[in-house]
């Protein structure tokens, strides 16, 4: 589950599971903020993002056009 929060202007919104970097954002809207979060949330459990942010960091666009062709 998510957490999402006001934080002066915007929203937060922080996605925390276990095995996986904690990722957050902020947005204009909560909106946007939840439909975020919620996309995280699916790549996580369909194993579509590395576990080390370190990893996430070296994925260019052409790793995941790949990744998409496959």
């Amino acid at each position: 589950m998510p957490t999402i929060r006001k934080r002066g202007q915007t929203w937060q919104a922080q996605v925390r599971r276990a095995g996986y970097p904690a990722l957050s954002k902020s947005f204009a809207t909560r909106a946007d903020a939840i439909a975020w979060a919620r996309e995280k949330e699916r790549s996580i459990d369909r194993a579509e993002l590395p576990t080390d942010i370190k990893e996430m960091r070296k994925l260019t666009i052409a790793d995941l056009l790949k990744r998409y062709e496959q």
